[in-house]
């Protein structure tokens, strides 16, 4: 007799994320046991409460890549090219993990126990890296001297926004492509920040 088939926590994790974006999160775990191919006492088993299997499923515990991207700083060079790259990467992740985020506020799994695993909240952390990119860029003497953490705040905002309508209606508000969006919006941001001229 052959044995079952043992599924990785990745497998099942991959598996139970499927299941909530398709379906909401009110899905069962017996429909999720049942879309793995194992029993609904092995899904608790190996995570315990539906509340923690869907925790695991939806909430990454790694920083994103644009983290790593803002936390490197601004380099010498063209500071718009470098923060479209950001921008972008922030599309990216927010377009992906923002059904995630909805599902599991609509399940009622509060913000408190979403974040229970960081040290800091990564919206928070993302704000700070953001913050301190800005910050570094003006001690440079590459901006103006202003506020890095509104700076920080009007980008990740404007692209939580455009990652948000994305979900809800995508297509109905979003005429321009991301590649556009991300040029548009850093340009803006630009155009108070880079130092001016003297005349």
């Amino acid at each position: 007799m052959a044995r079952p088939r043992q599924f990785s926590d990745e497998e099942i994790l991959h598996a139970t994320r499927a299941c909530i974006l398709e379906n909401g999160p009110s899905v069962s775990t017996n429909v999720i046991a049942e879309r793995i191919g194992i029993s609904q006492a092995t899904l608790f088993k190996r995570f315990g409460t539906k509340e923690d299997l869907f925790l695991a499923a939806l909430v990454s515990t790694e920083d994103p890549p644009w983290m790593a991207t803002a936390d490197r700083g601004p380099r010498p060079g063209d500071l718009r090219e470098q923060l479209i790259e950001i921008a972008l990467q922030i599309l990216g992740f927010f377009r992906e993990r923002m059904p995630c985020i909805m599902a599991l506020r609509f399940s009622g799994i509060t913000p408190e126990r979403m974040f229970a695993r960081f040290p800091v909240p990564p919206p928070v952390r993302g704000m700070l890296a953001m913050r301190s990119w800005f910050a570094t860029a003006t001690e440079r003497g590459w901006l103006q001297e202003h506020d890095a953490e509104s700076s920080a705040m009007a980008l990740l905002g404007t692209l939580h926004f455009r990652g948000f309508a994305h979900n809800l209606s995508p297509g109905a508000v979003l005429e321009r492509d991301d590649q556009q969006w991300a040029e548009a919006v850093v340009d803006l941001l630009l155009q108070g920040l880079l130092p001016r001229e003297e005349p």
